[in-house]
């Protein structure tokens, strides 16, 4: 005789009415949705043959109303938790969501501000717009360093970055063709 534990597991559970579909996958006739027709999301497969097409039929039928009373038990769940809470705790977790929701907000206000920043320093050092978003720092003084820097670095006509033979560069970082300083105040409407 076999241990009732040990194949608990193996067997399927009993058939419960009020699921709305039977093991075989036939429908209950108190179900509030009527049967799926049988082509909707069937891949038609010959090699099936006609019974297999009607188990996989099946199946998916059972899959789709599994799905549906999934939702609702979940939405249900969902209402008697909330049916359960007090006024305060709902209040206490709408706040919550608003708390959450205002952080959001400064943090893009805050990204904001500071590209704008960034623009504006870059167009104290003239640096091309296009250069604002790559400064570095988070206040005023640590970017105006680093436009300045970059800036001087643009003037000077050297290469930042210098990439090397075989990708783009030179040996000695030497330039070929139009020097770095006439290519920026090409990109800046200055040329």
């Amino acid at each position: 005789m076999q241990n009732d534990d040990a194949t608990a597991g193996a067997t399927p559970p009993e058939h419960d009415p009020a699921s709305g579909a039977t093991p075989s996958g036939q429908q209950t006739t108190g179900g509030a949705t009527p049967p799926a027709s049988s082509d909707e999301g069937a891949t038609p497969d010959g090699s099936l043959g006609d019974k297999g097409r009607e188990a996989l039929e099946r199946e998916r039928t059972a899959r789709r109303d599994a799905d549906r009373q999934l939702a609702e038990a979940r939405k249900r769940v969902a209402e008697l938790e909330d049916a359960g809470k007090s006024e305060s705790e709902r209040t206490r977790a709408e706040l919550e969501r608003a708390t959450a929701r205002i952080a959001e907000l400064e943090q893009q206000h805050a990204e904001r501000e500071l590209l704008d920043l960034k623009r504006e320093i870059a167009a104290e050092q003239q640096l091309p717009e296009q250069m604002a978003e790559r400064l570095q720092g988070t206040d005023v003084r640590s970017l105006r360093a680093d436009a300045k820097q970059l800036s001087e670095a643009l003037a000077a006509g050297r290469q930042v970055g210098d990439i090397g033979i075989g990708r783009g560069g030179t040996a000695g970082g030497q330039t070929r063709g139009p020097d770095m300083n006439q290519i920026i105040r090409e990109a800046a409407g200055r040329g």
